[in-house]
């Protein structure tokens, strides 16, 4: 099954992209949005912090490999990473690289990654068929913090 969005590219003649990538400093709602994409795409999100396969020494690689398993086993889903630029050991970053690059273009599964900085993430991240798409979110300033905070309080009371 392929997201609605990926049959209508595919109507189109083109494909969408398996990788994006977001950009900006803590605090600027990056993982909310990737909830609420799944959300609204209706699709289950598996959602990890790049952290996590550092703390595990050893078996970040397998981590890796079960986060990637367990999206497939669903017939579309999100993988959301935030804090990629946390992932330093070769062997987990290696294998981040090979399920990327092992994912079909209609696998029904979309990777959505973020970073506090762009120049801190490894090159080999940013190639063709890997995060294709990057948006890069800006701290906003106090009035519309609090404007935004208020939108999303008002519609969840």
């Amino acid at each position: 099954d392929m997201f609605p969005l990926q049959q209508y590219f595919a109507r189109l003649g083109a494909e969408l992209p398996k990788g994006y990538l977001l950009v900006g400093p803590v605090g600027t709602s990056k993982n909310l949005l990737a909830s609420a994409i799944a959300r609204e795409a209706g699709v289950a999100l598996f959602s990890c912090n790049g952290l996590e396969f550092e703390t595990h020494l050893g078996d970040g690689a397998r981590r890796m490999r079960d986060l990637f398993a367990a999206a497939k086993k669903q017939s579309r889903s999100i993988i959301f990473i935030d804090e990629i630029d946390k992932i330093h050991t070769k062997m987990t970053f290696n294998q981040l690289i090979v399920e990327l690059d092992g994912l079909k273009q209609k696998s029904g599964i979309i990777v959505i990654a973020a970073a506090s900085v762009r120049d801190s993430l490894d090159k080999a991240l940013l190639k063709h068929g890997r995060f294709d798409r990057c948006a890069d979110f800006l701290k906003p300033d106090e009035y519309a913090e609090e404007q935004r905070w208020k939108s999303i309080l008002y519609q969840h009371a």
